[in-house]
Order: C-alpha cells, then structure tokens, then sequence
C-alpha cells in the first residue's frame, strides 16, 4: 500500500512559504501604525506613526525578497501606503503652517 498524502492545512488555508513570524509582526505593525498614523495626522499632525509604517514595511518588504510570503503582501501595501500618506498629510500641514495659511491662534479663542 503507498503512502498516504498529508492532509490539508486546517480551513483549507495554504502553509506559510518561508520567512520567519517577525516578517509577519513587521507587517502587521506597519499596517496598525500606518492607519493609526492616518487617523491622528488629522488631530495633531505629527509624522510619528507614518514613519513607524514607513520603515516597519520597509523592513518586512525586505525580509520578503529573500523569504517571499504572498500572505503578507496586503499588510505591507496597507502599511506602506497610509503611512505615505500620512507623512505627505503632516508635512503639507506644516508647510501650510509656517507659511501663515493655517492660523492655531483663530482656534485659541473659542469660548
């Protein structure tokens, strides 16, 4: 009698092709930062989590290229993108600052 095949994963889901968890942790932190990055450029305009998702995608789109990971790819194009988007919305609002368009002194007297 030949050997039987190995069943299939549980759900039906593929394996892992490679790559270590803290690629998926990168991602997965890139992806968080960046959108929170997003929500809170509105608030405060700060760059912080932008740049976090900037280079944790970074990161783990290199770890990528040696171990590829096709389960990933959403994360970090998710990450990569907010934060981009993010860090383009908090420099365009400190240009917007400096340059006298934006006015914080108009929202110090509302009472």
């Amino acid at each position: 009698m030949p050997p039987q095949a190995p069943p299939p994963a549980p759900g039906g889901y593929p394996q892992q092709q490679g790559g270590s968890d803290s690629t998926k942790i990168l991602s997965l932190v890139s992806m968080g930062t960046g959108i929170a990055g997003l929500v809170l450029c509105f608030c405060w305009a700060l760059p912080i989590f932008p740049i976090a998702a900037l280079v944790t995608g970074f990161i783990a789109k290199n770890k990528t290229k040696t171990a590829p990971r096709p389960d990933l790819k959403t994360f970090l194009m998710v990450g990569l993108i907010t934060g981009a988007i993010g860090l383009a919305i908090a420099i365009l609002y400190w240009i917007l600052l400096a340059a006298g368009v934006i006015n914080l002194d108009a929202y110090s007297d509302m009472s």
